[in-house]
């Protein structure tokens, strides 16, 4: 597919997702990682203009919406290396700790014959993090874990102390991490 068809795609999605959020009330829209390069590196837009575009076209179509928040998944060390940017140009942040461990590490955690080297605690894992939820909130933005990390109950105490705001997790997992976060304000 075309960067071109990409794009128009995307903005496509965009289009509907906000004009279907009043119906489905959404709250949040995630860009993934290769569109928010495409929509902001090739076009040399923010997604807000790219947002003002669509919502425009809504406001002329008289289609009622609700604007959700915006924001991206940061899965790459690149992405990481440039947080403070990008926090400015979303709402928030969403970390993909699979792809940000596999693609630090330089580990396929498909392969088999490598799980022996996947770790995400991995310190460098771990201050990637920080770095994330630092950008964020230096810009005011607000920064949460996805994947398989989030749901570590080895790590909730850390991800909290580091100023995670929201660990995204399996509802089957949400009675064991929130016993864990009561049971460390009770030690503090």
């Amino acid at each position: 597919m075309s960067s071109q068809a990409r794009l128009e795609n995307v903005l496509r999605d965009i289009h509907v997702m906000i004009s279907k959020s009043e119906t489905y009330d959404s709250d949040r829209i995630i860009v993934s990682k290769q569109d928010i390069f495409q929509l902001i590196d090739r076009l040399n837009e923010s997604i807000y203009e790219i947002m003002d575009e669509v919502k425009a076209q809504l406001d002329a179509d008289g289609i009622p919406y609700k604007m959700p928040e915006q924001g991206i998944m940061i899965e790459t060390p690149a992405a990481v290396m440039i947080g403070d940017e990008l926090a400015e140009m979303v709402d928030f942040f969403s970390i993909g700790t699979n792809d940000l461990t596999q693609y630090t590490l330089a580990i396929d955690r498909q392969n088999e014959r490598l799980d022996a080297f996947y770790n995400p605690h991995h310190k460098a894992i771990l201050r990637m993090i920080q770095m994330v939820v630092d950008s964020a909130h230096k810009a005011g933005k607000w920064a949460g874990i996805c994947g398989e990390l989030g749901a570590d109950p080895e790590l909730t105490e850390t991800f909290v102390r580091m100023g995670v705001d929201e660990l995204s997790v399996a509802p089957s997992m949400v009675l064991r991490l929130r016993k864990t976060v009561r049971e460390m304000r009770a030690e503090q």
